[in-house]
């Protein structure tokens, strides 16, 4: 198996996500290194969000999530309108990477093939290092704990396709997991991960949805998404326990 690039191992979360999203796109085809460049902007309008709200310890008001969900719009505003290619991709990626298969996300509720490929990839790209990085509330998921959290999302939150690709990616290299320090974890305690698809569900359950879903029209999602899958099956292992029932001992 193939180790991971030496950027995986020492960078950021724009690094490690753009990385990934590189990959994946290579995979389906796409222009990896566009995506890997324009990928990294993909939260630049969380610049313009207040710190009360990216930095609150506990949970979000209505007005607050309000103002979070608000970011892709913020980068997309930032980024679009120059017409170059890959700003234009940048702002694409920027509006659509918390967007769901299914409909279900933000901002626009758009739905499978509407999404833009770039958005569905980062996407995945960013839920996937968000679970393999450490948090005050849980361990980091090793690589292929990560990957079946998002397998049981695929046909909800990600499009099949894009998860398949990342199981391909992983097949070939060594992904390392993001640790943190003690220091790092009590800064970070209570901090809601936006990227996390665990967190935000716990997000979902104590939160009425600020929008109904608009479902657009879209490929016929994967058999699995129509199967029923709580997310949590009661086998023990740390990947299949929610994040509230994974709290480090201190």
């Amino acid at each position: 198996m193939a180790e991971a690039p030496r950027s995986m191992e020492i960078g950021s979360h724009l690094q490690r996500m753009s990385c990934y999203s590189a990959l994946i796109a290579e995979r389906l085809g796409l222009d990896a290194d566009l995506i890997r460049i324009a990928s990294r902007l993909h939260d630049v309008g969380m610049a313009a969000v207040s710190h009360a709200v990216t930095g609150k310890p506990g949970p979000l008001t209505p007005s607050e999530r309000r103002e979070l969900e608000g970011h892709p719009g913020l980068g997309h505003a930032m980024l679009s309108g120059s017409g170059v290619e890959l700003l234009e991709t940048a702002a694409e990626i920027a509006l659509t990477h918390h967007e769901r298969y299914d409909g279900a996300g933000y901002p626009r509720g758009l739905a499978g093939e509407e999404i833009p490929m770039a958005g569905r990839v980062a996407a995945v790209a960013d839920a996937f290092d968000a679970l393999t990085t450490d948090r005050a509330e849980r361990p980091a998921f090793a690589p292929q704990q990560a990957l079946r959290q998002i397998e049981q999302r695929r046909g909800r939150q990600f499009d099949p396709h894009v998860v398949a690709a990342l199981a391909t990616v992983l097949e070939r290299h060594d992904w390392p997991i993001t640790s943190a320090d003690e220091d790092e974890l009590d800064r970070m305690r209570g901090y809601l991960d936006h990227d996390d698809p665990i967190a935000w569900e716990q997000v979902w359950a104590t939160t009425p949805p600020l929008r109904p879903a608009v479902t657009a029209p879209g490929p016929t999602p994967h058999p699995v998404a129509d199967e029923p899958s709580p997310p949590y099956p009661a086998t023990g292992k740390a990947e299949d326990v929610p994040v509230a029932g994974q709290v480090r001992a201190p």
